[in-house]
């Protein structure tokens, strides 16, 4: 975050599909909070400010290029048959979502099967951005000292603390200095940003910014990103601070999953073998596709009744011809898509309503839970939805999901799909806006307490230098729930004792643990979950016979801190907290 010495901040916004970055320096930001800096993309005949999330990787396993770069390169090697020994990825951001046993070691599968390690593709990208972004400032003339520069890496607030463990790795492997680092949440970065924006600047001037930003406010922060729909309940406080009434919660239902739904369509008539070949020999076709269909996502409305008209490249006719001796329209209507889908030339013909049904998956499960969050009494019955996100610029979603709360007020602003990256510079700038959040999990520790026959199970007693004592207790810290204010600190003292030849070589390790009950007992009970590990290192000259120490976690932050202290010498023990497993 912003600290003394800083002179600007820079954020990086790795997006499923797009990514990109901003920056804004400070006299800048302190005479208008919207002068953020951002850079324009070249993608064919379209300039954009976010590239897609690709990086290709040469036979060597080398860094090439990124986005619309990577594109254009790996379509031509595509195109000439010499593809085969490079590395193409896209769209690989979901892993540290739908990943549960999150490694540094995992790997991820590159476009044309061949396996690399997904922190390496993770930093490419980071190292990419901030040195574009770096090369931006200087082409402008400004001479700004590394340590100058506050870092701000934006994450949707539904992620594991071990995928935000795994992308501040990534991020220091790319060059960013740890302390000049922070994570702003999505959801907290566009409430940010739709604060300190006029209302000539949603999709509905008539909305005021005073209908959000008035003290005792609440609202639904939705932001639909590519991948995930992230969403999260606000409160305005009455210094215009923001309070989180409901932890972020969400799921896979981003834009993207509206694109597996069309894929899976053209698959079921296809099929595997010529979809296949498709993707992998005529790559300028596959994106070019997609591209359109992008397009589509966004213009389509509930009111839309002619058909949609969706141009099928003839290349995938002609491998549908050669591998399965049929035509098109042949294909769909043995799929059963006769009255549905009509084939003439290289378009498809598409009944508005099935076309609609593409969004079906998606738009059922960011309904659903939203009724479950206007229901929860913590969100306090929000009468306002702010819609964020590339996704919320869609107009079937918009209208969608105002028929299906007809009593709420929804407001879109205009850079729906940047309000996330804009608000990330303003929230390096001023952290401390958010005060409170809120809990998504239990979490403590093991620790041993006296054993209690009758009352702990038998399984559990152990002796400890003559003690009897119940094993793999949860001593709690924080409660599933609990608001925090940023920055609360729970702390547990503890005593160990050494032998002389243990002194220098030990590594004393403490395990945290996270339970979605209120009140765990055990940490071996179902769905209690071991988060990560604390080593603590022997100090110099080797441990003390009696050593006292204080583990300190902080709460309400970003990120899960957690400090251990020698209570005997009032010093910080050396340390470190590993939650990958």
């Amino acid at each position: 975050m912003a600290g003394s010495k800083t002179l600007v901040v820079c954020s990086i916004d790795l997006g499923t599909t797009y990514s990109g970055y901003a920056f804004s320096f400070k006299a800048d930001y302190e005479r208008d909070p919207q002068n953020v800096s951002m850079n324009s993309w070249k993608g064919g005949k379209t300039l954009s400010e976010k590239a897609p999330t690709s990086v290709l990787l040469d036979p060597k396993q080398a860094f090439h290029s990124f986005g619309y770069e990577a594109e254009n390169k790996y379509t031509e090697l595509a195109e000439n048959d010499e593809h085969n020994d490079w590395y193409y990825f896209n769209r690989f951001k979901m892993i540290l979502h739908a990943k549960k046993d999150l490694k540094r070691e995992t790997k991820i599968e590159s476009h044309n099967g061949k396996v690399y390690e997904a922190k390496k593709i993770f930093m490419f990208s980071i190292k990419y951005l901030k040195e574009h972004m770096e090369e931006a400032m200087r082409l402008r003339g400004l001479d700004i000292r590394a340590d100058e520069i506050a870092w701000v890496l934006t994450l949707p607030a539904i992620w594991t603390d071990s995928a935000k463990q795994f992308m501040r790795e990534a991020a220091t492997d790319a060059g960013i200095p740890g302390k000049q680092l922070t994570f702003a949440l999505e959801p907290e970065s566009a409430s940010i940003f739709c604060q300190k924006i006029p209302s000539s600047k949603f999709v509905d001037q008539a909305t005021s910014v005073s209908t959000f930003i008035e003290p005792g406010k609440r609202y639904v922060v939705l932001d639909l990103g590519g991948g995930t729909a992230d969403i999260t309940v606000h409160k305005i406080g009455f210094l215009g601070d923001i309070h989180e009434l409901r932890s972020a919660s969400g799921g896979a239902w981003g834009g993207t999953r509206v694109d597996e739904e069309f894929r899976q369509f053209i698959l079921s008539f296809v099929g595997q073998d010529v979809w296949t070949e498709f993707m992998h020999k005529q790559m300028y076709d596959y994106l070019d596709m997609f591209r359109e269909f992008e397009t589509k996502k966004k213009t389509i409305s509930t009111e839309t009744s002619k058909r949609v008209i969706v141009r099928m490249p003839i290349s995938l006719t002609d491998i549908l011809k050669k591998k399965s001796n049929t035509t098109m329209q042949k294909a769909l209507e043995k799929a059963g898509y006769k009255d549905k889908v009509e084939s003439k030339g290289d378009k498809l013909f598409v009944n508005a309503d099935f076309f609609k049904s593409f969004f079906s998956s998606a738009v059922n499960s960011i309904v659903s839970h939203l009724k479950d969050i206007f229901q929860d009494p913590a969100s306090e019955d929000p009468p306002l939805v702010l819609m964020v996100g590339g996704f919320s610029d869609s107009k079937f979603v918009q209208e969608r999901l105002k028929a299906a709360f007809p009593s709420k007020k929804f407001v879109v602003p205009l850079d729906a799909g940047l309000a996330v990256l804009k608000g990330s510079v303003m929230f390096g700038f001023q952290p401390e806006v958010i005060r409170t959040r809120v809990c998504k999990k239990t979490y403590g520790i093991s620790f041993h307490k006296p054993y209690i026959p009758g009352f702990h199970p038998q399984s559990k007693k152990t002796v400890i230098d003559g003690d009897v004592l119940c094993s793999n207790c949860f001593l709690k810290f924080v409660t599933i729930g609990e608001k925090l204010e940023v920055g609360d600190k729970r702390e547990h003292s503890f005593m160990d004792t050494f032998q002389s030849n243990e002194r220098k070589k030990i590594t004393e390790e403490c395990h945290i643990y996270t339970s979605p009950s209120p009140d765990p007992t055990y940490v071996d009970e179902v769905k209690c979950e071991k988060l990560g590990t604390i080593y603590i290192y022997p100090p110099q000259g080797g441990w003390p016979p009696e050593m006292h120490g204080k583990v300190v976690m902080e709460f309400g932050r970003t990120e899960f801190r957690v400090t251990v202290y020698d209570e005997t010498n009032k010093r910080e023990f050396e340390s470190s907290f590993d939650c990958l497993k």
